[in-house]
């Protein structure tokens, strides 16, 4: 139930934002028709941003039904279709981000079954093993001469 509720909740928020989106759109118009500058009412007289009028009057022309905020982070994700899903099912902010953003595992040591991918793994392990041995020589040797002292 407080899933639905919260779904529910959402729905009236964008509903009213779209409502809000279309009334400045109309204090847009008669701004013009008035001779007044449309900047000065949205910033001083509604306490908005320019951007964030914009985004309301662009929100209330489309179709969309997430929040402004919600359609600002599909449009930016590289997994569009997850950030969907997880919007329509009434996931939050932080949680489509967390699951549009998830990166695909990497290569596990079972997944090198090529030859060549195999000895080049060998190669580098043998190269970083040659390296930590030297370093240890070294700290080896630091370590005796600052215990001879």
């Amino acid at each position: 139930m407080p899933a639905t509720t919260a779904r529910k909740i959402q729905k009236e928020i964008i509903e009213a934002q779209k409502r809000l989106g279309e009334l400045i759109g109309k204090i847009n118009e008669s701004c013009k028709s008035n001779g007044e500058r449309y900047e000065d009412v949205v910033e001083s007289d509604l306490q908005l941003s320019r951007s964030k009028a914009q985004e309301l009057r662009s929100m209330s022309a489309s179709q969309c039904e997430y929040s402004d905020e919600i359609s600002k982070v599909i449009e930016t994700v590289k997994e569009v279709a997850a950030a969907k899903k997880a919007a329509e099912n009434g996931k939050t902010l932080a949680q489509i981000k967390a699951i549009a953003s998830k990166k695909p595992a990497l290569a596990s040591d079972d997944d090198l079954d090529d030859p060549s991918s195999l000895k080049r793994e060998k190669k580098r392990l043998e190269r970083t093993i040659e390296r930590l041995q030297d370093r240890l020589v070294q700290v080896e040797e630091t370590l005796a001469s600052i215990q001879g002292e």
